[in-house]
């Protein structure tokens, strides 16, 4: 059974989050960032900077995104974006699959992550996550980071496995217009962490068990209204 990444990031933060499967500007701003650079690894093509805001514009339009404020704020954050990317250069890939097998002997059913390297540059020992985030504090990008995390880890395996390295990886985070770093490694037993939680959040969300995880992400989720109304129940009860 395949299971994205994504879908592990989002379950773990929240089950009900994950089960209401909600639409985010943050796609749009990703893939108006992401395309130019495929098509400049692809066939030497460099884009220019109306290749990513003209992409954000068709999303808006598209998907009738018409608030001033977040059209705008997703063009100074391109803009932003496309002045970094040109300064980094030609990446050596653009959304790099991979497929980990996360079952253990003694697990049972087979279950495989499947993902994308948003950018690959150089050899693979430099990582770039262009996440088109406003945070509002270093501090939250700290703690955003540490929800990616499953996603870095899977990046780190599939570089060891591609490339024989152990990479550093940074997490760029876009505030606005300035970008903030934050470096990792992953070690042996987080990558075994990994193996193990991540398989049982695939078990999980084979069975479908759903449960509240209350946290600051509830702050921007459709449901929060709704799910504060229900009873607040322990966080392991998945009856809920």
């Amino acid at each position: 059974m395949e299971i994205a990444i994504q879908e592990i990031v989002d379950y773990a933060t929240c089950p009900i989050r994950w089960h209401s499967k909600p639409s985010s500007k943050l796609i749009g701003l990703k893939s108006s960032a992401l395309e130019p650079l495929k098509k400049w690894a692809a066939n030497d093509l460099r884009p220019t900077q109306n290749d990513f805001l003209s992409l954000w514009e068709q999303y808006c339009s598209v998907n009738k995104i018409t608030d001033s404020t977040i059209v705008s704020d997703g063009a100074i954050t391109l803009n932003a974006f496309y002045d970094w990317a040109i300064a980094q250069g030609k990446p050596r890939a653009v959304n790099y699959p991979y497929s980990i097998d996360v079952t253990r002997s003694t697990y049972g059913i087979k279950y495989n992550i499947v993902g994308t390297i948003d950018l690959l540059y150089g050899r693979g020992d430099r990582i770039i996550v262009p996440w088109g985030i406003k945070f509002t504090s270093h501090a939250r990008a700290t703690r955003m980071a540490g929800l990616q995390s499953y996603e870095m880890t899977a990046w780190a395996i599939t570089l060891a496995e591609q490339f024989a390295i152990s990479p550093k990886l940074t997490y760029y985070v876009l505030n606005h217009q300035r970008f903030s770093t934050i470096d990792t490694r992953r070690s042996a037993i987080q990558i075994e962490q990994f193996y193990r939680e991540t398989w049982n959040i695939c078990n999980q969300i084979q069975k479908q068990n759903l449960y509240h995880n209350y946290g600051f992400h509830c702050d921007s989720c459709s449901n929060k209204e709704s799910c504060l109304r229900d009873t607040v129940k322990p966080k392991g009860d998945h009856n809920a």
